[in-house]
């Protein structure tokens, strides 16, 4: 099982969303995102551990608890697996700062001129994430029925632009 200090990763199949923070976070945040007033159902998201390994979303059948947890069957990722990871990574993140620079030649000023771009192993991205991205919400923003607007400027963005 995946501790909750430990930074995962959520991301969409297509590379269009991510969150990364403490599982525990992670898995709050897209509980509120999908029970919270007015919200829609979550966007697929493939999960990893720092280390490259696949996460799943278990229910605790007895206390409908929703946890992330690894297959401990699971043989260590390969350097080449997590590279993937990385690059799925830096895809949102380009992606993403082409609509941000977008914004700001329309004049849009939505809290920040540089969508970090980050290298290095796995565990050091995820990291720099977590702290870039912030806390994850998991209560609505005063006034609407959404977590936009709750966040970060990197996680509004994210949600602004793919989600």
């Amino acid at each position: 099982m995946t501790t909750p200090e430990m930074s995962v990763l959520a991301i969409t199949p297509e590379n269009t969303l991510l969150h990364v923070a403490s599982a525990t976070e992670v898995v709050a945040h897209l509980e509120a995102e999908v029970l919270g007033p007015g919200n829609g159902a979550a966007p697929s998201m493939d999960f990893f551990d720092g280390t490259g390994r696949t996460l799943s979303l278990v229910t605790d059948p007895e206390t409908g608890a929703v946890t992330l947890q690894v297959d401990a069957s699971q043989p260590d990722p390969e350097p080449l697996t997590r590279q993937l990871v990385v690059d799925r990574i830096d895809s949102f993140l380009a992606q993403a700062q082409v609509v941000l620079t977008q914004e700001l030649l329309h004049g849009t000023t939505p809290g920040l001129e540089r969508v970090p771009r980050v290298q290095g192993d796995l565990t050091d991205v995820l990291a720099t994430l977590a702290e870039a991205e912030g806390p994850l919400p998991v209560i609505p923003q005063p006034g609407t029925n959404t977590l936009f607007n709750a966040g970060s400027p990197l996680h509004n963005l994210g949600h602004r632009v793919f989600g």
